[in-house]
């Protein structure tokens, strides 16, 4: 009985570190974790030309406008989720510190009266909502390790219990369900063979990865964008059809545009061209930083000029492109080259700036490209 019970002490143990972990993996503002743990990690995995896609992104995430209002209410409902999720875990929480403290059993009652293991699935809920909001490959893979983690200590927890409280917990047990008010009727998975749950999660895994690389495209396809020979040109606003091809236009015609592109790059090279409000920052794309050095998205108030934010698009080794549309899809880094001014009331070019190096944000972290 002590051997399992300390076993199960750890694999608790275990389990909330790697809560806490994707909670900061997740959502890092924090400089020091950033710094510290999600950089390196990050640029050891874009290292390797067959890793370097997990960091990639799936869902959009540099800006809210597209043509789906579905997909533009995607970080609204993963924060709305998450906190729901969040909160739910707390009054679980607070319901089972409460029995310990005061030695009132074993937990019964509020939502434990219907699910056996509230604070699992909320975890699990609030995981699903960060997921939304910071959709990378590599945190969807983390996100189905841990639903597979929940369950074996659920099972593992449940065993113990019976030991430790008998017949009163295999009768509570008969009455509720284990993560949801839902029966599952699964067979196959009461062996719970190491073998099973291995291909049961590769299978999971597997299915996932294909849903979120259709969503990727969807994504990717329900965009403000304009595609031209080498390169793809994107409005992080809602931007009309005409008033994008006409901007393109004046700006494919600029001497010293195509002067800068064909004197710094050779025609292999593919670009994601930006363009943005002119009072519009955001710190993934590189571009000049405004005075306020500690802002990461600055909104633009309505702009009725533009800038246009040329770079090359950083494409795996072993990308293989059917056509531009593709640009976006592969890319998983931006290398900064030009900042142009556009005055789209007069149809003329402001200015133009080379960008130096110095305005990567992030420098060597896969960052989001759509």
């Amino acid at each position: 009985m002590k051997t399992i019970t300390r076993s199960t002490v750890w694999a608790v143990v275990l389990f909330y570190m790697l809560i806490a972990f994707e909670f900061f993996y997740m959502a890092t503002p924090f400089a020091a974790y950033f710094y510290g743990g999600y950089k390196p990690f990050l640029g050891m995995l874009d290292r390797f030309p067959f890793l370097s896609w997990i960091t990639g992104f799936f869902l959009p995430h540099l800006a809210d406008d597209t043509k789906s209002p579905l997909i533009d209410s995607i970080k609204i409902t993963g924060g709305i989720i998450a906190a729901i999720g969040l909160i739910t875990f707390l009054i679980c929480a607070f319901q089972v510190y409460y029995a310990k403290l005061f030695k009132k059993g074993m937990v019964s009652r509020g939502v434990y009266k219907y699910i056996r293991h509230p604070q699992y699935t909320a975890f699990a809920v609030c995981s699903f909502g960060l997921l939304l909001l910071w959709p990378r490959y590599l945190i969807l893979f983390m996100f189905i390790t841990l639903l597979f983690v929940y369950y074996l200590l659920a099972k593992a927890e449940e065993r113990e219990c019976e030991s430790k409280f008998g017949e009163s917990y295999l009768r509570y047990k008969n009455s509720t369900y284990m993560f949801l008010p839902i029966k599952f009727h699964v067979r196959f998975l009461k062996s719970r063979t190491p073998l099973l749950m291995a291909g049961l999660y590769l299978l999971t895994v597997f299915a996932a990865l294909q849903t979120s690389r259709i969503l990727k495209r969807v994504s990717i396809s329900s965009r403000y964008s304009n595609v031209e020979k080498n390169a793809v040109y994107l409005s992080i606003s809602e931007m009309p059809a005409l008033k994008m091809s006409s901007m393109i236009e004046d700006l494919k015609t600029s001497q010293e545009i195509q002067r800068f592109l064909n004197s710094s790059h050779n025609e292999n090279v593919k670009f994601i061209n930006y363009i943005l409000p002119m009072d519009m920052y955001i710190s993934e794309i590189p571009m000049i930083k405004p005075a306020d050095d500690n802002c990461h998205v600055r909104q633009s108030p309505g702009s009725v000029n533009y800038k246009i934010v040329y770079t090359a698009a950083g494409l795996p080794e072993d990308a293989k492109l059917k056509s531009e549309k593709d640009i976006l899809y592969y890319a998983t880094r931006l290398n900064p080259l030009m900042e142009v001014w556009y005055d789209l009331k007069a149809g003329r070019i402001l200015k133009i700036t080379a960008l130096p190096a110095t305005v990567l944000r992030y420098k060597n972290i896969p960052e989001p490209v759509f």
